[in-house]
């Protein structure tokens, strides 16, 4: 049974303090949820101590009361909350050669518990609240000191995967460190082991995410390694460090998850304006009906705005990534520099462990959303050509319109002239009474009724320019139908 002196667990939560875009009410929740996990009962947080414009601000140190070894510590760090939840084997002030007393690896799984209860303020579950875990993502580092006859590398591998196997959220996990020198890496004398794993479904929501999001790292020191005490000032020299590091690794994973959860609604964006285009063209294949082309256009605007902001949110995405990648190379080199300076009498360090992580975020996450943009900047540039076809046709539908509108009222103008001016005349041709009894056709000197024109007769002859007008127009609608 593989043992370690001083085991301690670590817990580093990222928040995002405040994204691009969000107004003051969210950042405020944002505050407050993160002060949440080290006080529930905290209301309206103050803001006073932080400084976006800082490389780093610290908010709060407090320790775990007695007898508990452990401590809250929280920064802020940019436009990110960082918050340590640490615990380490409880040892009595008035025994602290127990320090050095191994310790069974089940030991790792209480720890964890403890760690998990400090967050969720409860001992209910065996793992983070969903709203306890960090938006931005999560990280546990565990450390300890081999005994003196397991301190081999093939020792420190095999302790490696049994601390995995206390840790692991989920017994199916496997620790994929057997037989791969190169997931090995080392600093400040201590083994480095890490274990990542990535969503299955990037489309999850954040609960789900961030559950699946896992980040554990394992630094064991071999036996020769200097007192738990001793120890405990390295890890403290270089954990701020390797905050940052990681900040900039969840940054990555957490912009690549929104990444897909924009490409997703742009597909279905996409898809609602490709049916929209497939209903242009079939009303290009009969009379066009101006005001459900109307309504199409008005449905198509909405949808074009937003598929045109969510590919800007994509693009910033793509553009975190990058930087972030930057950061995290910058940080890498910074860490094994100093480490090596600081330390020389210690083994060179050798974190490609921690470089393999850049190849994944540039040739997987960076690459995909530059490819996954470049094919959707061509669909936004079709849904603006179909916005401009659909603008266009009801502007020529409504000319036309307009156009039938003024010849039909021309038409109708001439027609009903043309008949005021038939009646006018052959309202002089009716009979009239003459004032001595005697019938009379005006214009003529006849008398006889045979010349007098009825009333009904001039009827029909004020009717004759309608139906002539009538025929024009039918005229005409048959050219409008063409």
């Amino acid at each position: 049974m593989y043992k370690l002196i001083y085991p301690t667990v670590d817990l580093f939560l990222y928040d995002l303090r405040d994204g691009l875009g969000q107004s003051d009410e969210k950042i405020t929740e944002n505050r407050q949820n993160f002060w949440r996990k080290i006080d529930p009962t905290v209301i309206n947080p103050s803001a006073t101590n932080e400084n976006p414009d800082k490389d780093f601000v610290k908010l709060h140190s407090q320790r775990f009361p007695e007898p508990l070894d452990g401590m809250y510590f929280a920064l802020q760090i940019g436009d990110t909350y960082f918050l340590q939840v640490d615990a380490s084997e409880v040892v009595s002030p008035k025994e602290p050669t127990l320090k050095d007393k191994p310790r069974p690896l089940e030991q790792l799984a209480l720890l964890k518990k403890l760690v998990i209860s400090k967050v969720n303020h409860h001992e209910k579950a065996g793992k983070i609240d969903s709203d306890k875990l960090g938006t931005l993502g999560q990280t546990w580092l565990v450390w300890g000191k081999a005994t003196a006859n397991n301190s081999t590398q093939a020792d420190l591998t095999k302790i490696a995967e049994e601390c995995f196997s206390h840790l692991s959220p989920d017994p199916k996990w496997k620790s994929q460190f057997t037989g791969l020198d190169t997931k090995i890496g080392d600093l400040a004398g201590a083994k480095v082991f890490e274990y990542t794993r990535t969503p299955k479904n990037w489309t999850d929501d954040l609960e789900e995410f961030s559950q699946e999001n896992y980040h554990l790292v394992i630094l064991l020191f071999p036996a020769n390694a200097p007192e738990p005490d001793e120890l405990r000032k390295r890890i403290k020299k270089i954990s701020f460090d390797l905050v940052k590091l990681f900040a900039y690794r969840h940054k990555i994973i957490w912009s690549y998850w929104n990444s897909r959860r924009l490409k997703a609604e742009l597909k279905k964006d996409a898809q609602q304006m490709q049916d929209l285009r497939q209903q242009i063209q079939d009303y290009q294949t009969r009379s066009f009906d101006l005001d459900r082309l109307q309504q199409k256009l008005t449905e198509s605007l909405p949808t074009l705005a937003e598929y045109s902001t969510k590919l800007n949110e994509m693009s910033s995405q793509g553009h975190t990534i990058k930087i972030n990648i930057e950061n995290y190379q910058k940080r890498l080199t910074k860490i094994v520099n100093e480490v090596a300076q600081n330390n020389p009498d210690l083994q060179t360090p050798n974190l490609q462990v921690f470089q393999k992580f850049i190849s994944t975020a540039e040739e997987r996450y960076h690459q995909q959303i530059i490819m996954d943009y470049e094919g959707l900047q061509a669909v936004l540039t079709i849904l603006e050509n179909l916005t401009r076809t659909i603008d266009t046709l009801v502007n020529i539908e409504r000319t036309k319109v307009e156009s039938q509108q003024n010849t039909t009222i021309a038409i109708a103008g001439l027609g009903l002239a043309a008949s005021s001016a038939f009646a006018g005349i052959t309202a002089t041709q009716v009979y009239q009474p003459n004032n001595d009894g005697k019938e009379i056709v005006p214009w003529t000197s006849a008398s006889s009724e045979t010349a007098r024109i009825h009333w009904w007769q001039g009827l029909g002859f004020s009717l004759i320019p309608v139906a002539f007008t009538l025929l024009i127009w039918l005229y005409f609608k048959k050219k409008w139908e063409k």
